[in-house]
């Protein structure tokens, strides 16, 4: 006789097949696309500034938790408002905590900023010069 799954340990089962299935698709883009820079390297003399890169990573993380946790707090304290609405908001709001850290570690500057439409003057008031 087979044991009865309970709904809460379906839902449990589901998620932790969810994280794993993520976990992957991110580990193949990842080594897929390491293995284009090491091709790319072999067959020319292609050289990344690794200091520019290691900002722009920790640039990515921090917009990354950021966003998580402004997504989690929205639902937390507005659900009424929906996962849509506070997950656009989440990323909207990310996305402008994203350019404002690269222009304090200097890998953007004003003049790149203002050529972005309707926002891009109100961005570059919060970058250093």
């Amino acid at each position: 006789m087979v044991p009865a799954i309970s709904e809460a340990n379906a839902q449990n089962n589901l998620r932790l097949i969810n994280r794993r299935l993520n976990l992957a698709i991110s580990m193949g883009v990842m080594l897929e696309t390491s293995l284009h820079y090491y091709r790319v390297v072999k067959l020319s003399s292609f050289a990344l500034d690794t200091t520019m890169v290691s900002k722009i990573l920790g640039a990515g993380l921090a917009m990354g938790f950021f966003g998580r946790g402004l997504f989690t707090q929205l639902n937390a304290l507005l659900p009424n408002l929906g996962i849509a609405i506070n997950m656009l908001a989440g990323i909207l709001i990310s996305m402008v905590v994203y350019i404002v850290i690269l222009g304090l570690l200097r890998v953007i500057h004003q003049k790149n900023i203002v050529r972005i439409p309707l926002i891009g003057r109100l961005l570059a008031l919060m970058l250093p010069k």
